[in-house]
């Protein structure tokens, strides 16, 4: 498998500030719409030349970080010459602050380049939409930043960079974990699973159970957002998931297909049943302390740098 499970992470720094619209593969770049500015990378299988149209489209990850990394306004950083410069503490500080996804993306890019040029093992192969969460709204309360959210992907990410709108996987950390269960709630048909890490969950709806997976992530020595937030959450979906099938309640794993009659040629609408939702829960024991307020509070860093689940998205991709 291609992803590199170790604690360790780089010491690469933020690189620059302006916006970059032309987004080349292997690199981060930074977008700003009407409501937010996000991170985008792109893979190294990514080309932007006209075949790659054909090519088979690219599996997404939407990555929503935590409450600590709203943007706080300016910050010296060094480049890669190792030149420091001011720069907006927005959606850049998502690579240098430890446990991110796009902080690994990183880490896994500088393995990639020790290799020979030609070897996969440690490439990193989605899209990845980190969005910087705007000041006085949270990802996990916001309909509309979700909707907003969904819209980029929708509209601009998988027409323009050959994104796989069948494979759109969503995970993020505290606030962000938050983030995730309620964005997958509120588009359960949009995204194919969900990784919440150590973030609360209320107002649970059975249609998430229209995700082919979640595995979701806390810390039982968590003294920020208590385990028994997951616990309850964990618990209500296997209970839906029981309850529809002790009284045959099926309605919610039927996926309308569109499908052509010959007599008539005209379209109609078949149900295919979905595969049954899987659901996982790693529940450690002791998670790291990301500050001296925060005991407990960084199980993302092993979720991301430890567990198999960048695995597990990339096995669900392939299995369409």
């Amino acid at each position: 498998m291609p992803f590199s499970h170790t604690t360790a992470i780089s010491s690469t720094t933020a690189l620059a500030a302006a916006s970059n619209t032309s987004p080349t593969s292997n690199t981060h770049t930074i977008h700003t719409t009407s409501t937010f500015e996000y991170l985008l990378y792109l893979p190294k299988n990514y080309s932007s030349t006209t075949t790659t149209k054909l090519s088979k489209p690219l599996p997404i990850v939407l990555f929503l970080h935590g409450a600590d990394e709203v943007n706080k306004g300016k910050v010296l950083c060094r480049n890669a010459n190792g030149r420091k410069s001011l720069v907006t503490d927005g959606a850049w500080r998502l690579r240098t602050v430890k446990g991110m996804l796009p902080a690994l993306v990183d880490q896994i890019k500088d393995e990639s380049n020790d290799k020979a040029l030609n070897s996969d093992d440690t490439n990193f192969p989605f899209i990845l939409i980190s969005p910087q969460c705007p000041k006085k709204v949270r990802f996990g309360s916001s309909i509309a930043l979700q909707d907003d959210i969904v819209n980029l992907i929708q509209t601009t990410i998988i027409p323009t960079y050959n994104g796989d709108g069948n494979n759109v996987f969503v995970t993020g950390l505290s606030m962000g974990g938050c983030g995730t269960w309620s964005i997958a709630t509120r588009h359960s048909n949009f995204f194919k699973a969900a990784a919440p890490i150590c973030g609360g969950y209320s107002g649970f709806k059975e249609n998430i159970l229209q995700l082919q997976g979640i595995w979701c992530f806390h810390g039982a020595n968590d003294s920020v957002i208590p385990v028994t937030q997951s616990d309850v959450a964990i618990k209500q979906l296997n209970k839906a998931i029981e309850m529809q099938q002790m009284f045959g309640l099926d309605l919610l794993n039927l996926v309308p297909q569109e499908e052509e009659k010959e007599e008539k040629k005209e379209g109609t609408i078949v149900f295919k049943k979905r595969s049954p939702i899987e659901i996982k829960y790693t529940r450690y024991e002791n998670s790291p302390s990301p500050a001296k307020n925060m005991i407990g509070h960084g199980s993302w860093i092993q979720a991301y740098f430890e567990s198999d689940l960048l695995n597990w998205f990339e096995a669900m991709s392939q299995d369409n």
